[in-house]
């Protein structure tokens, strides 16, 4: 375990009502608290503040018995939580392989806290501390990873990453219930609409379950089979962006040809992630599948040898059998992932059309009511309260963001309420901001995502001790879940030490700062400069006149803080705005190399 260093460390437990409880942590210089069980049996003991170091023993005294823990370390306790990007785990990110090969960081601790929702607060979970090597740290968050690793590089004293998160989850599934009953602004989150229904633990709705393969038995995996009768769906991507919106079984297949050269040879099928199950086949026969054995088998890559027998010269039938038991499913890719590779190293890529038929369609399953308001604050945070902990990182929005219009008021609660039960302070909390997604339009479009990315803009430079770890540049347009968490953890990094640890650091990237008209030229002054475009030409600006019709702005840097607008279209610009869009393109970068943080010049609706 990773104890706080330089503040109290409450102890907490369990014990005989009314014993007396003795914790000493055995380091250099012993440092011993007691207390005594109250009539629940529930004590708390608080160590005096230590400095960074370890390995130490810590023993607890109760009722004639002692309990001993070793390999105790003093350093940075970061509580790392949201929805499925935080979620994601280091084997379905960037380079993943290579990345869990050097997992091994043994001053890091990990914490994975149990995915369960609650009524009530809880006040514990049953879950514990691990070493911080190739096996525990596959499953983990990818962004907690890489956070708390550059952290440990720059400051070199112990992580503790404790990571809370549920995939699909909304804010308010994070937030105390009864705060967002006192909001006048956020009480209808708890009594009407999206969860607003009463939760019971015990009547949940279920995943769906699997059936059986019955595809396999008409044939559907075989070589000869007939599929010119089927559908084609484009991949990487979820089939409900296609309209397909069923949980239950699809197939997919695909013919390539196989070169002379490669005949007799083992080959490599890689094909990305699969959401939920999969298994596949080569020519009818089985090569390989992933189901619930495999942690985060929905962020998964597949990775399937095809054994040389099996490789003959010419037509070659590729069948995936996918099964969905809930939320989005299909062949999640990314694209880059997708390909059978040859002998010596030349591929086939594999994204792109395939053929498709359902074999069961069930009707998807409810997620909502898996989280509703409060269920997951009481389930999975409310029991690590009160241990000392440093700050949080939260990546989380994705679920928000058609009701943009609240989620400045309800982060910031969710920030308020967190700080107040903790009674730490106004401890960091570090938000990512989300990242780009979904094909990108010539055109300014209205933005749900550019709308949920001004209000956790807004709570950065509302809340005290908070700060964005922009990831505008690192998104995928096929993918809501980007596979580069590398950079996002090392964002998160950086305004940890400048926050945290008050390092005078770049932390952040060119931030608007003001905006003056006049010869129908727009200039915008920026902060966090000096100024630098990357790639041909900076792109991504728009303005609009009295009638509030963006369009598409012509830019140029004029020193190393301004940039320049114009556009013929709209001779008396009134507002500006940057990398407003669902996936703007990210231009103008300051020499730290970290993106302008997007903005709009305006206060329209």
């Amino acid at each position: 375990m990773v104890l706080q260093r330089d503040r109290e460390v409450p102890v907490f437990g369990l014990a005989d009502p009314g014993a007396g409880v003795e914790v000493t942590l055995l380091a250099p210089t012993p440092i011993t608290g007691s207390a005594s069980a109250d009539g629940q049996g529930r004590w708390m003991v608080r160590l005096a503040a230590m400095s960074a170091g370890g390995p130490y023993a810590m023993e607890i005294r109760a009722s004639g018995r002692t309990l001993r823990y070793e390999d105790v370390l003093i350093g940075d306790v970061w509580v790392c939580s949201g929805q499925s990007n935080m979620e994601w785990p280091v084997t379905g990110a960037l380079d993943g392989a290579e990345e869990i090969a050097a997992a091994n960081h043994p001053r890091i601790r990990l914490l994975q806290v149990p995915r369960h929702a609650s009524t009530k607060p809880r006040q514990d979970f049953d879950a514990h501390w691990t070493l911080c090597e190739p096996e525990s740290a596959r499953a983990f968050s990818a962004v907690a990873y890489f956070f708390g690793r550059h952290l440990h590089r720059e400051l070199n004293v112990p992580i503790g990453l404790i990571h809370a998160s549920w995939g699909g989850s909304a804010a308010e599934a994070w937030t105390p219930r009864q705060a967002m009953l006192d909001d006048p602004q956020l009480r209808s989150l708890v009594t009407t609409g999206q969860g607003g229904e009463e939760f019971d633990e015990d009547a949940q709705p279920k995943p769906h379950v699997d059936p059986g393969n019955e595809g396999v038995n008409w044939g559907w995996a075989s070589n000869d089979f007939d599929d010119r009768d089927w559908d084609q769906m484009s991949t990487p991507g979820a089939w409900e962006a296609t309209g397909l919106n069923i949980d239950g079984s699809v197939w997919f297949r695909r013919s390539v040809t196989i070169p002379d050269s490669w005949a007799g040879s083992d080959l490599e099928l890689s094909l990305g992630a699969i959401d939920d199950f999969d298994i596949t086949y080569f020519n009818g026969h089985p090569v390989g599948q992933t189901g619930t054995e495999t942690p985060n088998w929905w962020a998964h890559p597949r990775l399937y040898r095809v054994p040389g027998s099996l490789v003959q010269a010419g037509s070659a039938t590729l069948a995936i059998r996918v099964f969905d038991q809930w939320g989005g499913g299909g062949l999640m890719g990314p694209r880059s992932a997708m390909s059978l590779r040859g002998p010596t190293g030349e591929s086939i890529p594999l994204d792109g059309a395939w053929k498709f038929r359902v074999e069961l369609a069930l009707p998807p399953a409810a997620m909502s009511s898996h989280t509703p308001p409060g269920s997951l604050f009481n389930a999975m945070i409310a029991p690590l309260i009160p241990t000392a902990i440093r700050g949080a990182i939260w990546y989380q929005g994705e679920s928000n963001a058609d009701r943009a219009f609240q989620y400045h008021r309800l982060l910031s609660t969710l920030i308020g309420q967190w700080r107040k039960l903790w009674k730490q302070g106004d401890f960091p909390f570090l938000i990512v901001q989300l990242a780009n997604f979904r094909p990108r339009s010539p055109d300014p479009q209205p933005s749900t995502w550019a709308n949920l990315r001004q209000a956790q803009q807004d709570v950065s430079q509302s809340v005290p001790n908070t700060a964005l770890a922009l990831a505008i540049d690192v998104g995928d347009a096929d993918d809501i879940h980007p596979r580069d968490k590398q950079t996002v953890g090392e964002r998160l990094a950086l305004q940890a030490l400048k926050v945290a640890h008050g390092k005078t650091i770049e932390a952040d990237g060119p931030a608007f700062e003001s905006m003056s008209i006049g010869d129908a030229e727009v200039r915008l002054r920026f902060a966090y400069g000096p100024l630098v475009v990357r790639g041909s030409a900076l792109e991504g600006f728009t303005l609009a006149g009295e009638d509030r019709r963006f369009f598409n702005a012509s830019a140029r840097l004029e020193d190393d803080r301004t940039v320049v607008l114009s556009s013929a279209q709209v001779p008396c610009p009134i507002a500006a705005r940057y990398a407003w869009a669902d996936n703007p393109p990210s231009t103008l970068y300051n020499r730290a190399e970290l993106p302008a943080a997007p903005f709009r010049g305006d206060d329209w609706e």
